[in-house]
């Protein structure tokens, strides 16, 4: 079963998602990044068995890439493995590790998780915004 957050903190989570979200969708991703650091803040211990936990990390790692942040890239594409466990996943999480090893410079380590990113989703574990990283792996496949 998902752990579900207290209705009060879960009103809190969800105000930082609007918050996160309008900061994001107006470039002020300095901003969103502060949110999502707060919003991973609010979670109780132990953070990764809520369901927001995973949402969190995805947005850390997204926003962190736009900014070419590699201290906070490296310190939580280990979270994406770890958050919500109880999620189901098709490749998502090695999808994300992907990304950030690729903008990290990290191309071998990147083909790897492409790889079974692309495995775990028989093929459907690229965007149409990652046009780039799709090149890149067919290329190499």
């Amino acid at each position: 079963m998902m752990a579900k957050l207290e209705a009060a903190l879960s009103e809190k989570e969800n105000q930082l998602f609007d918050d996160i979200n309008n900061a994001y969708n107006s470039s002020a991703y300095n901003e969103a990044l502060s949110l999502l650091f707060e919003a991973w803040e609010l979670l109780p211990e132990p953070k990764y068995k809520w369901d927001e936990s995973y949402t969190i990390v995805e947005g850390v790692l997204d926003v962190a890439i736009l900014l070419n942040d590699s201290s906070t890239l490296m310190s939580w594409v280990d979270k994406a493995f770890l958050a919500d466990p109880e999620r189901v996943d098709s490749g998502e999480r090695e999808m994300w590790a992907g990304r950030v090893f690729y903008e990290l410079g990290k191309k071998e380590e990147a083909y790897q998780y492409f790889e079974k990113a692309d495995k775990k989703s028989r093929g459907r574990c690229f965007w149409p915004s990652d046009k780039e990283y799709r090149n890149f792996y067919l290329k190499l496949k």
